[in-house]
């Protein structure tokens, strides 16, 4: 089983190195091969490279679970380089939480899984308010040198960022505030699946420009005024939340009640074992966080890398070391 998952992951994650950094064009002649139009340039791989993020805890564990430590070095090597390296900024931020989450998983065990059960639950319960409460206060805020600080609604100024390089987290700021005033609209049965990319069509998102005296005298470059036009990118770029705004409470009761289920099958493999255990729970854990910030939930692939992990942790909750 390790062999089955690890060798096409070091197979994937050598081309995705190659194409990135030695724009090796392998992307391309595959793509020819298969009949489909070559691009001039090797893509970025930003799924791939989220795919390789949540596949990498799992594949990791089967292979120390085995005791064949050189290709879970080389695994762990080969994707971590990409990760960081790469295009893709959520998957940074995933194999952050997914470190993090191991040590603690691996050392203090089922009960700090317990804690991001009720964490997660608790977010994916309360995502609304959190979306047009929490976030854009937190968002509209930034204090420099005790001289420089922004806290008015609406005004979401992140002078250390521009529009291209960090603009997602400001855009998914706005967005998710958006989504969650639509959610309370239709609160209770939604607006429909496939929703989110016809609703807000015309609305214009604004991000103001900072004070420019104020972010000057703090050595801070101002953004220059932006307008985003659509209230929704296709999709919220949040899976809770598009469940919430096009399902209605009906359906975040119902993946609240699978999520459990899932927190509750990790919790029974950490007490089975150690390595595998850690290795799946960390696997449910950068799960969430990409759930929480790119991609809809209805799209294909993304659906069945979930329900990959899943499978194969279900076949996992009986092992024991």
């Amino acid at each position: 089983m390790e062999n089955l998952i690890g060798i096409p992951m070091i197979l994937t994650s050598i081309c995705i190195f190659l194409d990135l950094f030695f724009n090796t064009e392998i992307r391309s002649n595959l793509a020819s091969l298969a009949g489909d139009q070559p691009t001039s340039e090797s893509g970025n791989y930003s799924r791939g490279i989220i795919i390789l993020t949540i596949m990498m805890p799992l594949s990791v564990a089967m292979y120390l679970n085995k005791k064949k430590y050189n290709l879970a070095i080389v695994i762990f090597t080969l994707v971590t380089v990409i990760i960081i390296l790469g295009p893709n900024n959520s998957s940074k931020i995933a194999l952050i939480c997914t470190l993090f989450s191991s040590l603690l998983i691996y050392f203090f065990g089922p009960r700090s899984f317990l804690c991001f059960g009720i964490l997660s639950t608790t977010i994916i319960l309360f995502l609304p308010i959190l979306s047009t409460k929490v976030f854009p206060v937190m968002t509209n805020t930034f204090t420099g040198s005790g001289e420089f600080e922004i806290s008015r609604k609406n005004n979401y100024y992140l002078p250390w960022q521009s529009i291209s390089a960090a603009g997602s987290i400001i855009h998914r700021s706005l967005v998710w505030e958006y989504v969650g005033s639509e959610i309370y609209k239709k609160p209770f049965l939604g607006h429909g699946v496939g929703t989110s990319r016809l609703i807000g069509q015309n609305v214009i998102l604004n991000v103001p420009n900072s004070e420019p005296k104020k972010a000057v005298s703090i050595g801070l470059k101002p953004l220059h005024s932006i307008s985003i036009k659509g209230g929704i990118p296709l999709h919220p770029h949040n899976n809770f939340l598009e469940i919430w705004l096009e399902l209605g409470m009906i359906g975040i009761i119902i993946i609240t009640l699978i999520w459990i289920k899932v927190i509750k099958l990790g919790i029974r493999i950490r007490k089975n074992s150690h390595i595998l255990g850690t290795g799946i729970c960390s696997s449910i854990v950068t799960i969430f966080v990409i759930c929480n910030l790119s991609f809809g939930v209805f799209q294909a692939w993304w659906m069945s890398i979930i329900a990959f992990i899943f499978l194969i942790s279900n076949i996992f909750k009986e092992s024991k070391i």
